[in-house]
């Protein structure tokens, strides 16, 4: 299925988490550390990764901590 992250396109397999998403999109963080998510507007908390089903409508927002200054 297509999915949006950051106004960029992605196929993604049904029924993929949150979690798998990232450890996808950030193969060098698997925790998730310094990740935040929204979907649709909506932050989705951290807990809740491993058990949120991405849907085709969704527009994914993923913020990542930078270090440094």
């Amino acid at each position: 299925m297509e999915i949006k992250v950051n106004d960029k396109s992605f196929v993604i397999d049904d029924n993929t988490t949150m979690s798998e998403l990232i450890k996808t999109l950030y193969p060098d963080n698997q925790t998730g550390a310094g990740i935040a998510v929204a979907v649709n507007g909506s932050l989705v908390p951290k807990k809740e990764w491993d058990n949120y089903v991405i849907i085709p409508s969704c527009d994914i927002v993923i913020i990542k901590a930078a270090y440094g200054g």
